[in-house]
């Protein structure tokens, strides 16, 4: 007799079931994708002891009839689809026919649904065995009500997390959906007392305001940008609102929750040089695309996806963050009503009277590089148009602090500047031009040899083609060293070092790393290490020249490192310090 047997649909449900429903949060994000497919407009969650004892979603779809009602505790029973080339077309949240048998299996379930003009059914489940079906009066809609979960895998139970911890997750299911559908009202529940509702009426950043929080809120901006496969609209923060993990990013995929890191990955490397070092943005974006670019049959869960023309979207969401954040003013203001005063004149130079300050021959900083250069402005840059250009009046030094801020005030406030974090990006801008406009080579008379691990090495050797891009021109010597011929042109001896050893750092820290992020993150090393450093004392006239050409850079509010440059006061707000405005 044979070893092998087949399992009885029981035991076999049990197992199944273990992959759809891992925990109380599961169950609500199941019933909930349920209610959305049945096109409800309004969804209640009711849940007791964080999900164990009891889990109730009631909707206002268009409910079930009973056949339906009988049919849908059978697995793979579903009205999504019905032909093997319906799963590369799937525009429903659910479609595998696998969520009420799966929670039936794991619990005691009652289901309660009535369709437009018929009377409504209630049916009883438990052990996937229909217990009793009866005819019941209730609205047009259908109610779940799922007891007592995982009664009959107590190991499964005794492993859930704490309380608090299962709510939180269920909030964040309940959450992400809001998110995707700020059109339905959602209600959430927790041991009688309501714990979150949207209103339904379609304002994403309502949402947003509570369950972030209205100051989170306030520091948004709202994106929406296309190409010809994908669309994605939504809200990104600005670079002063980061957090200190991912759990911030909210991505829906044709209004699905999805865990895509290549995505988070490529928001993050929107917001380099924006945002500090193990610090992330917030965002909630809805990508919209064509079914048929999606393999959403990946894992039963559907939380995880296959995406093609996913180079294109990630292009797409870099290009156009990185836009929006250059063009948006990252200072915040205090917005005050208007009163009529008589016109004060506005204290400014135009670009010419700038030009001949810093062609005045002052040498102010030779202390920074061996290579001396002139300040220029780049032609384009001079004909950068108004609204993307930085809108700053021109700043006027009143003094230090500690050799490490400048006091500079203008005509609407004060503002403290760091003078490292200034020279930073003054720098970064000037070496990001050079390497732009230069593509030339020079090849050095003693070629750099850099000793490298044996693992090292075979990444290297991969990336030999990206670093030529880069401007550096190497080869692989013997076994653990690499040989540096060529640079770029611009690069003085101090900088070509510090320049390579970035690029070499980058490289073998990304293996997926692209060009700009590789430059950008070469620059900003160069960059940070010739600026100015704290406790250097600055004449006027240098703390001057220092805010003349801050003013200049297309983005002066933050370093290459995404540290800020410089923190605003308005009148208003010294004003109010000292009680003379209520």
């Amino acid at each position: 007799m044979g070893k092998i047997k087949v399992l009885d649909a029981k035991l076999a449900n049990m197992i199944a079931a273990g992959e759809v429903i891992e925990r109380p949060s599961s169950v609500v994000k199941e019933l909930l994708e349920n209610a959305i497919d049945a096109e409800a407009n309004e969804i209640v969650i009711s849940i007791k002891e964080a999900g164990r004892k009891e889990i109730q979603v009631r909707d206002n779809g268009y409910g079930m009839n009973k056949e339906d009602i009988l049919a849908s505790f059978t697995r793979h029973a579903t009205s999504k689809i019905s032909r093997p080339q319906d799963l590369f077309n799937i525009g429903t949240l659910g479609f595998r026919g696998e969520a009420l048998p799966s929670i039936a299996a794991v619990s005691r379930v009652t289901l309660q649904s009535c369709t437009k003009g018929n009377h409504g059914w209630r049916v009883q489940v438990e052990e996937n065995q229909i217990k009793k079906i009866e005819a019941s009066d209730s609205r047009v809609g259908t109610t779940v009500i799922v007891q007592d979960l995982f009664y009959r895998t107590p190991a499964r139970l005794k492993h859930l997390r704490s309380d608090n911890a299962e709510i939180a997750s269920i909030y964040e299911v309940v959450t992400n959906v809001a998110f995707a559908y700020p059109e339905i009202k959602i209600t959430l529940i927790n041991n009688d007392r309501e714990s979150f509702n949207s209103s339904g009426n379609g304002n994403l950043q309502e949402i947003i305001a509570k369950v972030y929080g209205l100051e989170t809120a306030k520091q948004l901006i709202a994106v929406d940008f296309n190409n010809n496969d994908f669309q994605v609209s939504g809200y990104i923060g600005k670079f002063t609102n980061h957090r200190a993990n991912r759990r911030y990013m909210n991505f829906t995929l044709n209004s699905r929750t999805v865990r895509i890191p290549a995505i988070q990955s490529v928001l993050i490397e929107a917001y380099q040089n924006y945002l500090p070092v193990n610090r992330y943005p917030v965002a909630v974006l809805n990508i919209k695309t064509d079914p048929r670019l999606v393999d959403v049959n990946v894992h039963p869960t559907k939380r995880e996806v296959r995406l093609s023309m996913d180079d294109s979207l990630y292009k797409l969401i870099k290009e156009n963050v990185r836009k929006v954040l250059l063009e948006t003013s990252m200072i915040p203001k205090v917005n005050v009503e208007k009163k009529e005063k008589t016109p004060q004149p506005q204290l400014s130079l135009d670009e010419e009277d700038l030009r001949k300050i810093l062609e005045e021959g002052k040498t102010i900083f030779q202390d920074l590089s061996k290579k001396e250069k002139t300040w220029e402005l780049k032609e384009s840059e001079e004909k950068l148009e108004e609204e993307q250009r930085p809108q700053l009046n021109r700043l006027r030094p009143i003094g230090q602090i500690h050799g490490t801020y400048i006091v500079a005030e203008s005509v609407d406030g004060f503002y403290l500047i760091d003078q490292h974090a200034a020279m930073e990006r003054i720098n970064f801008e000037k070496y990001y031009q050079e390497l732009s406009k230069s593509k030339t080579k020079i090849s050095l008379l003693v070629p750099q040899v850099i000793e490298l691990s044996y693992r090292e090495i075979q990444i290297v050797k991969d990336k030999l083609e990206l670093l030529e891009e880069a401007g550096i021109k190497a080869e692989v010597f013997g076994n653990n060293a690499i040989r540096v011929t060529e640079i770029p042109l611009w690069l003085s001896q101090e900088e070509a070092s510090l320049y390579i050893n970035g690029v070499l750092e980058q490289v073998l820290a990304d293996k997926n790393i692209d060009i700009m992020a590789l430059r950008e993150h070469a620059v900003a090393t160069i960059a940070c290490k010739v600026s100015l450093k704290a406790n250097r004392r600055l004449t006027i006239d240098e703390q001057q020249e220092l805010l003349d050409r801050l003013i200049l850079c297309q983005n002066p509010h933050c370093c290459p490192h995404g540290r800020p440059v410089m923190i605003f006061y308005s009148i208003y707000e010294l004003e109010k310090l000292f009680n003379r405005v209520m």
